[in-house]
């Protein structure tokens, strides 16, 4: 003999199981990777230029590790130190620009698109094993103040964001304390 389920009854288990599952999720804590012990105890770097790509008009080929040095110096953050041995850490900053592909308006072919982007690679200049690394994307424009303006935002939320890994407050968190 068949049971059948009445539609009331299972509107009501749905319902009791979709919402049992976000308090499932809640209850569970989220398990944070661990930050290398030499970042965030780090107060000396060594800033070392790999290099920019002169494809997609940005500019001075050391453009890239004038303005991070530049900007890091300016922080505070980190002490910089001019060789690797004096350092807790080393920062391997590189600019890279790759054509990808083909725009097409209309049907016709205008032009290669660009992906421009930021490597930031962190090294423990004892062993020179990478420890972090970050891929900062910059927004392509074809006009050459925009490529300027989003190159400097580039390098800004690079900074950001090593700021955070180092555990120092960033403009966005100090607001909202």
């Amino acid at each position: 003999m068949m049971r059948i389920i009445k539609p009331a009854f299972f509107s009501v288990a749905l319902i009791v199981a979709v919402l049992a599952v976000p308090a499932l999720n809640a209850q569970q804590p989220k398990a944070a990777a661990p930050i290398p012990a030499q970042i965030t105890a780090a107060k000396k770097v060594f800033i070392s230029n790999a290099g920019q790509d002169d494809l997609g008009g940005f500019g001075d080929p050391d453009r890239t590790y004038n303005q991070f040095y530049s900007v890091v110096k300016s922080s505070g953050l980190y002490q910089l130190v001019s060789t690797p041995a004096d350092a807790d850490l080393v920062f391997e900053i590189s600019f890279g620009v790759q054509a990808v592909g083909t725009n097409v308006i209309k049907g016709d072919s205008v032009g290669t698109p660009y992906a421009p982007s930021f490597r930031l690679v962190i090294f423990d200049p004892k062993t020179h094993f990478p420890l972090w690394t970050f891929n900062q994307h910059v927004q392509w424009a074809i006009l050459a103040g925009n490529r300027d303006k989003n190159f400097d935002q580039g390098i800004a939320e690079l900074m950001t964001n090593l700021k955070r890994l180092a555990g120092e407050p960033t403009s966005v968190q100090a607001a909202a304390q």
